[in-house]
């Protein structure tokens, strides 16, 4: 094991698609510092302040694409290339092969969550400083769903030949939990009442009646889809963004539980996979 992460780091830190996406990750901080800065000033002016940690989290949901770029390209071309068929050829397991690919891919997308933590923190200076206990829960779960991610876009490229279609099939996945991690995360914010207000109408006051809301899900349906969203690291990116994790070790713990799955899906299929 050893000796296989000595060669993947050496082969990382020469790797154009690392340090590529790395300054892809920069350059999207400091967008996103530029647009957090903006939004914070924008809600003063508008007498309706947003928390800074707010500002802070809005590229969380990003940030798995720039996972499943990189894994998707870097294990794509160890296959694609041989260099993975001759890590076995000598004598490495297939199960520690597979491991020492997501620990080196893990460090990389780690590297990058660093990057973005590194160009955003100048927001804290530049407005307020940030309520810990909100912000230090919350990047301990962004670590949680970055392993979860990793473990989840290395299937595709350890298990397809072709380079291209293994990437191609890596922001599949993501964009396929991305959808479906947003699309549980609308459902259930939406409340279980509507209208119950009053409202001018040119010169006529309206009432709008309460009822209730048919989009409201409740009930066994409703907790069963929380945890389907909180296993989710697409749905803890989510609700990252909206800082709306109540319970970090819960997250924690479902990323754990997420990445040993993948892990043993991936590593049951890569010791029946056939390399050529």
């Amino acid at each position: 094991m050893r000796n296989l992460l000595a060669a993947n780091f050496r082969r990382l830190r020469q790797d154009r698609v690392f340090w590529l996406t790395g300054i892809l990750v920069t350059v999207l901080s400091l967008v996103f510092l530029f647009n957090g800065v903006q939004r914070y000033q924008n809600s003063l002016s508008a007498g309706f302040p947003v928390s800074v940690e707010s500002c802070f989290f809005i590229q969380a949901p990003i940030m798995g694409l720039s996972y499943a770029l990189f894994t998707g390209l870097f294990l794509g071309v160890e296959l694609s290339d041989g260099t993975l068929r001759g890590k076995l050829c000598v004598g490495h397991g297939r199960n520690e092969t597979y491991l020492a690919y997501f620990i080196t891919c893990l460090m990389a997308n780690i590297f990058f969550l660093v990057l973005w933590f590194v160009c955003c923190c100048p927001m804290f200076f530049l407005l307020e400083t940030p309520n810990w206990n909100i912000l230090l829960p919350h990047l301990a779960v962004t670590v949680g769903f970055t392993m979860a991610m990793t473990a989840l876009f290395q299937l595709p490229p350890m298990l397809i030949a072709n380079r291209a279609y293994s990437a191609v099939s890596t922001l599949g996945l993501y964009a396929s939990f991305a959808l479906i991690g947003s699309a549980l995360y609308d459902r259930l914010s939406e409340p279980a009442t509507k209208g119950g207000f009053q409202a001018f109408m040119g010169q006529k006051l309206v009432t709008v009646p309460l009822e209730e809301n048919p989009l409201y899900i409740g009930g066994t349906l409703r907790e069963v889809l929380q945890l389907v969203l909180d296993f989710l690291p697409s749905g803890q990116a989510v609700q990252v963004y909206s800082l709306e994790i109540s319970s970090p070790w819960h997250s924690l713990s479902l990323s754990v539980l997420f990445t040993y799955l993948c892990l043993l899906v991936g590593m049951a299929a890569f010791r029946r996979k056939n390399i050529r």
